[in-house]
């Protein structure tokens, strides 16, 4: 149940960001065909957009950097 109010209230933002640049750049313009697509797409990004996952970015790092890296750190101080 949790999922689906989640889902519903991106599809909300989606569609409120959407329709706020429609009325803010296309509402007045002449291209009647051109704002009818924009409308239709809107809609079909609305709905599939919060269905795409991004996964963080992460960068894996091996044990034996950590060790050179305590090697060079236990250099540096054995040198001062």
């Amino acid at each position: 149940m949790e999922t689906l109010l989640l889902y519903f209230g991106k599809v909300i933002l989606c569609s409120g960001v959407m329709f706020l640049y429609y009325q803010l750049s296309l509402k007045d313009k002449t291209f009647h065909h051109y704002n009818r697509f924009y409308l239709l797409s809107a809609i079909l990004i609305s709905l599939l957009l919060p269905l795409v996952k991004i996964e963080d970015f992460t960068i894996e790092v091996s044990n034996e950097l950590y060790v050179l890296l305590g090697k060079i750190q236990n250099f540096n101080t054995q040198k001062t």
